[in-house]
C-alpha cells in the first residue's frame, strides 16, 4: 500500500498571507468553521498514522499552487512538505 503525506503551511505562513493581500474567501468559510491552519512535523505524521511500520520512499519541500489569486494576479502558492510511504506487505 502506497501512502502520500502532503503538510501544509504553517499558520505563520497562511497569516503572512492574509496580511499582506486580505483573506481569500474559501479561507474565510474555512475559518469560520474552527478549522485553523497550521503543520504537523515528521515525527507527528507517524505517531499520528499510528504504530505501522512505514518505508519512507520519499520527502521533499514542496509548494502547493492554490486557485486564489493575488492583487499582483499571481496565484498564491502555499508552502508544503511532501512524503511518500508506503506499507511493507506481510508475507503469510
Amino acid at each position: 500500500m502506497l501512502l502520500h503525506v502532503v503538510v501544509r503551511g504553517s499558520a505563520a505562513q497562511v497569516g503572512d498571507l492574509v496580511e499582506r493581500y486580505g483573506a481569500p474567501p474559501a479561507l474565510t468559510r474555512v475559518l469560520a468553521t474552527g478549522v485553523r491552519p497550521g503543520s504537523i512535523d515528521r515525527h507527528e505524521v507517524f505517531t499520528l498514522l499510528g504504530a505501522r511500520q512505514f518505508t519512507v520512499l520519499t520527502e521533499f519541500d514542496t509548494a502547493i499552487h492554490t486557485t486564489y489569486h493575488l492583487p499582483t494576479g499571481e496565484r498564491a502558492q502555499e508552502p508544503a512538505y511532501l512524503m511518500a510511504l508506503m506499507v511493507p506487505r506481510t508475507l503469510p
